[in-house]
């Protein structure tokens, strides 16, 4: 169900449904991308989930926002440091906890915020009878079928996610193009930890590709492996004397 929708009354008798928050970031992607891209594949994939199991998860409206300080020196970025990003998850489950809800998922898309998710779910949940998992959106599963998919596993602003937010949201497509040099290939090797990515790619796009390709049917089949992900974690939500294995 989408809590939104949803009355204070309503929400009492669906406390047993796994509540999902979409975790995503306000910064740039390149030239082909909006800032919200990270924000808008957190919010469709779960949303592609509970409208295939509307009784069985609580999807509450996406935390725009994020630890996106990798991405100084470009316009229109929105961040907030990893420490008061950790506060405010906190505040929102302690509220959702006063809710009833037992278990949530923090659903984040955004790669410079999982290092605070892992912690403040983990920190939060040992101490609560709220258990929040800290999901990844792109798992190993989901790689390895990009990879398959466009030769890379991870890009920024790149094949991977141009394709899959065009075919997601095609209101936000920037460019008709399908195939785009890529100017700035991006060698990684963990220079993304050491330095900005100005530092790295003048136009804001990192991937190893002399070429991006952009195919919405090839976003449509890496979307399908995301939905599969996360609605494998709704369905076996981990628990004493069970345990699941993230696909």
């Amino acid at each position: 169900m989408i809590a939104g929708n949803l009355t204070t009354e309503e929400i009492k008798s669906h406390k047993n449904a796994v509540a999902i928050i979409p975790f995503g970031a306000f910064e740039q992607h390149g030239p082909y991308l909006p800032l919200l891209t990270d924000t808008y594949i957190a919010e469709s994939i779960a949303s592609m989930v509970e409208a295939s199991n509307p009784t069985g998860v609580m999807l509450y409206p996406a935390v725009w926002f994020g630890d996106s300080i990798e991405h100084d020196g470009f316009d229109g970025t929105l961040s907030v440091n990893a420490f008061d990003m950790m506060h405010v998850l906190q505040n929102l489950f302690e509220w959702l906890a006063k809710s009833g809800f037992s278990k949530a998922i923090l659903y984040n898309a955004h790669g410079g915020n999982v290092n605070l998710a892992a912690t403040i779910c983990e920190e939060f949940s040992r101490q609560s009878s709220l258990k929040v998992v800290s999901m990844f959106a792109y798992t190993p599963a989901v790689r390895a079928r990009a990879k398959d998919l466009f030769g890379v596993s991870d890009t920024h602003g790149g094949s991977t996610e141009t394709s899959l937010l065009y075919y997601l949201r095609p209101e936000v497509q920037k460019t008709k193009e399908k195939t785009i040099q890529n100017l700035h290939p991006y060698p990684g090797g963990g220079l993304l930890s050491l330095y900005s990515v100005r530092e790295l790619s003048e136009n804001g796009v990192l991937e190893k590709n002399v070429k991006i390709t952009i195919d919405t049917v090839k976003g449509k089949a890496l979307s399908e492996v995301l939905v599969e992900a996360l609605t494998h974690q709704v369905e076996h939500f981990p628990g004493k004397g069970k345990t699941t294995v993230q696909v």
